[in-house]
């Protein structure tokens, strides 16, 4: 069962790192939890977004979350990286903003159909999934939230 983290105010990067320390725990080893820490960082919206935060700023917090997580024994975490399609950005390359496979399990791409744009499936996330299998092999799935 996912849990989604809507609605909750935006926090600092530091603060994110002591709430991720303390919610290491989640170490219940019948159950995984999937993890996507910064989604769609590759827009202007959320303050992790690249107005706010650089390529190596995400990219250095994401690492330190999954260390922290680690250190802790939560082996059971699902590890998801979810930037949103690149049609928001298109100036954007998705693979500064990639902590590396031994840090990601899944790749999310959220996408969102508007009144103007791509109208396929293919026409909205298809771009997505060639960029992003230039530099990784893990598995992708479109997101909702």
């Amino acid at each position: 069962m996912a849990v989604p983290l809507t609605g909750l105010p935006p926090l600092p990067l530091g603060l994110i790192w002591c709430t991720a320390h303390e919610n290491a725990r989640i170490r219940a080893p019948a159950a995984a939890a999937a993890i996507s820490f910064g989604h769609e960082m590759n827009g202007y919206w959320y303050p992790w977004g690249f107005t706010g935060t650089t390529a190596a700023q995400f990219v250095a917090a994401w690492r330190r979350i999954h260390g922290l997580f680690a250190a802790a024994g939560a082996s059971n975490v699902i590890w998801v990286w979810n930037p949103n399609v690149i049609s928001a950005e298109p100036q954007l390359e998705l693979s500064a903003y990639y902590p590396g496979d031994e840090y990601v399990d899944w790749v999310g791409v959220t996408g969102y159909f508007a009144a103007t744009g791509a109208d396929t499936f293919d026409g909205l996330y298809g771009p997505n999934m060639q960029e992003i299998r230039r530099f990784t092999p893990a598995p992708c799935r479109p997101c909702s939230r």
